[in-house]
């Protein structure tokens, strides 16, 4: 059958939608093949081609079914990649366009429409996130990036709250292009794929016809069974997803986007995959991934690789390397960061701390879940990740704390003693590099104050004022003087005494300002500092 035809081509004359398939043999064989994807093991054991070949059927002879027509354009990206990408919009399109009034789920059940929509994009940028193609014609990107204006244009008219199609857009922005224009291949026998016709304009829905949408292809109203609690659990997280990606789109320093992207994939993990001896049967990245984040870290393209990891959390949910990635990005791109680096490393932590064991399995090759560089920032983000739960929920462990400062305190010494040797450049790149490493805010602070004091003490007032500037903005920011009045304290005098030791008469009056905040803070010492 042509694939070209199924969005188009009716059932059967009297009856050109066809009926209901959800309780059909064939459906049930085909759902059954997408419920693989809510194993921890992801798409490990999905038949692409036993998808596509039961949802073909059943559009060209059972039923015109958004859901299903879903199911079919997402199984063509995973075995055709951009031409499979380009046959499965086609359908889409032309079954928005031809059948709105009568596929299934039928119109009053908007839900189900909707729901099959979100789950088409979202698997469809997950599918198209792990594409390796050859340069592609600008040609062939220009016409399906006119498709999906189509359906953009379409959904707009039906539906009361149009979707986003800019998870496949931005994906698609990766997919290299010709320098200069080739000639299409040949048409495959099944003929050659027609372009869709401009959408017709529907009668509009009116708010009793397009009840307020939620995102479960069949979605009950309330749920009333375990299966229909799951599948409202399944939607939410799906929302979750997408909700991320815009936040971080729009604001790649927003840690709730972070946050949310991992706690929308890792949920539902709740043991560890299938293995033996340590193998699971996960198929692993593929090399020209690792190559293309490899080649971002090692030309500091920061936002680039945080972007090119990020959009597969969801496709490898246990490659732990894009974590670390992440994380490196983010210390690189600085203190503006820091909360979004947080938010990768407390959550990552947790998964661990969930399933002990996890990262010393491997891909289905052999491939580890995460390689040497990545298992030590893992040891580290732990260890610092149970410090700060522990300290959180006030139950010190005997010692950890005691220890914890300590170490920080050896490590200021050394730097001092650098510095009296007139070796203050060694001194400030010992604790610069502590202060990258930092895993909290609370920890950055306690380093920068170190590092001002030292650049106050040698004379570098002038070298410390950016960070001076930064101590402020954490206390502002934070409200450190009402959860950490001791911390803000200190953060202050530091900020006094920078400020105050300059010849600057704008930072003099700057000194007399923070005099006032530490008053409030402890009046003795404020009078101390004003007599010195």
């Amino acid at each position: 059958m042509e694939l070209s035809s199924l969005g188009k081509d009716p059932i059967q004359a009297d009856q050109p939608t066809g009926s209901d398939v959800r309780y059909e043999p064939e459906y049930e064989q085909l759902q059954a093949e997408i419920d693989k994807l809510s194993l921890p093991s992801a798409s490990a054991g999905i038949d692409w081609k036993k998808v596509s070949d039961l949802a073909a059927s059943i559009l060209a002879h059972k039923s015109k079914d958004l859901l299903v027509a879903s199911y079919l354009a997402v199984g063509q990206v995973h075995m055709r990649q951009i031409e499979g990408l380009a046959d499965g919009l086609v359908v889409i399109h032309d079954l928005i366009a031809t059948y709105w009034d009568g596929l299934f789920p039928p119109k009053k059940r908007m839900r189900g429409r909707v729901g099959a929509l979100e789950w088409w994009i979202e698997k469809t940028e997950s599918a198209l996130a792990g594409v390796t193609t050859d340069p592609i014609a600008p040609e062939k990107l220009e016409s399906i990036n006119t498709t999906l204006a189509h359906i953009d244009t379409l959904m707009k008219q039906h539906l009361p709250e149009p979707l986003l199609l800019r998870p496949i857009q931005r994906s698609l922005e990766t997919i290299p292009l010709l320098s200069e224009a080739k000639p299409e291949p040949e048409a495959a026998p099944a003929g050659e794929r027609p372009q869709p016709s401009p959408p017709t304009k529907p009668e509009t829905l009116t708010e009793r016809e397009a009840p307020k949408v939620t995102s479960s292809p069949i979605e009950p109203e309330t749920p009333v069974t375990e299966k229909d609690a799951q599948k409202v659990i399944n939607s939410g997280l799906q929302k979750l997803r997408q909700a991320a990606a815009v936040l971080l789109e729009k604001d790649p320093t927003n840690a709730v986007a972070y946050r949310c992207r991992r706690v929308a994939a890792w949920s539902l993990v709740s043991a560890l995959p299938p293995e033996s001896n340590g193998h699971t049967q996960i198929p692993p990245p593929q090399p020209q991934i690792h190559q293309e984040l490899k080649d971002l870290k090692d030309n500091a393209h920061w936002s680039g690789l945080i972007a090119s990891a990020e959009q597969r959390v969801s496709q490898f949910l246990f490659w732990f390397d894009l974590h670390r990635y992440v994380s490196e990005a983010l210390v690189n791109l600085g203190n503006d960061y820091q909360s979004a680096h947080e938010a990768v490393c407390q959550e990552t932590a947790y998964l661990l701390y969930r399933l002990p064991g996890l990262v010393d399995l491997t891909f289905s090759d052999g491939t580890p879940f995460a390689d040497s560089e990545t298992r030590r920032w893992l040891k580290r983000i732990v260890s610092v990740s149970a410090t700060a739960s522990t300290d959180t929920a006030q139950i010190p462990e005997p010692g950890r704390g005691e220890r914890k400062e300590d170490a920080m305190a050896d490590t200021v010494e050394k730097a001092r003693a650098l510095a009296k040797k007139n070796k203050l450049l060694d001194a400030v790149q010992l604790l610069q590099a502590e202060l990258k490493n930092c895993l909290s805010q609370k920890e950055a602070l306690m380093w920068r104050l170190a590092l001002c004091r030292m650049l106050i003490g040698s004379k570098r007032t002038d070298m410390a004022l950016p960070h001076l500037d930064l101590i402020l903005k954490d206390i502002e920011s934070y409200r450190l003087e009402n959860w950490d009045p001791r911390l803000a304290l200190e953060g202050l005098k530091v900020v006094w005494s920078g400020y105050n030791n300059h010849t600057d008469k704008a930072l003099k009056r700057n000194a007399e300002a923070v005099l006032s905040q530490i008053a409030k803070l402890d009046p003795a010492e404020a009078l101390k500092l004003s007599k010195s």
